[in-house]
């Protein structure tokens, strides 16, 4: 299965608007967001800014991720598989960029992170991140992904097999910081097609680093 296999859900292609994200998002912490140049941006210094998209639920099967046009280095989320989307309490599944030399894949349970992969990771202008969870039953493959201005490739991949693990389908979204200069388009995501085959055999790669994460 390639990457990203949904469509765009926003393309953010409307009037320019400081105090509203708009759209079909829900904005569930601090910042409402903002259009600037049919992009995404956070009008606020002050305030990070989280959103899940609609209120739908996607999956269980499902994936999400966005284009950096421009890129500031802050701490990003791109959430799937979402079942709580309370500001500091989220229970989901989300690839975390916090710096070149930390990007994970986490499992958040009231707001508290295990982190399931991690690895090193540049970010710049014209890149992307995304995150598929895959599989309901004894093993959940959760997969991050990578866009480096030409294509997309799996940058980190892990099994979740943990009593708290995320079995059911839940929303996407994403995190990002208090910062009103980073731009963010292209938002895509959904549920992807049953495969008939395990979560096993869907991991891409073997994990690469199961642990505990920090608040």
């Amino acid at each position: 299965m390639s990457f990203p296999a949904t469509s765009i859900l926003d393309d953010f292609n409307r009037a320019n608007n400081a105090a509203n994200l708009g759209g079909s998002w829900v904005i569930t912490g601090f910042s409402n967001g903002g259009i600037n140049a049919n992009q995404l941006y956070n009008p606020s210094s002050g305030d990070n800014l989280v959103a899940f998209f609609g209120g739908t639920n996607y999956g269980p099967d499902c994936e999400a991720s966005i284009l950096f046009p421009t890129f500031v280095s802050g701490t990003y989320l791109i959430y799937a598989r979402a079942t709580n989307t309370s500001i500091g309490a989220e229970t989901s599944y989300a690839i975390r960029w916090l710096s070149s030399t930390n990007t994970q894949l986490i499992r958040l349970d009231a707001g508290v992170p295990t982190v399931i992969a991690s690895g090193f990771n540049a970010m710049a202008n014209g890149y992307g991140l995304g995150v598929e969870v895959l599989g309901s039953g004894a093993s959940v493959a959760v997969n991050g992904y990578l866009f480096n201005g030409t294509s997309w490739s799996n940058i980190l991949s892990g099994n979740d097999t943990d009593a708290n693990r995320i079995t059911v389908a839940g929303k996407i979204g994403l995190f990002a910081p208090a910062d009103t200069t980073f731009r963010l388009d292209d938002f895509r995501g959904g549920t992807l097609g049953a495969s008939g085959i395990t979560s096993t055999q869907l991991l891409r790669g073997a994990p690469r680093g199961i642990g505990r994460g920090l608040r």
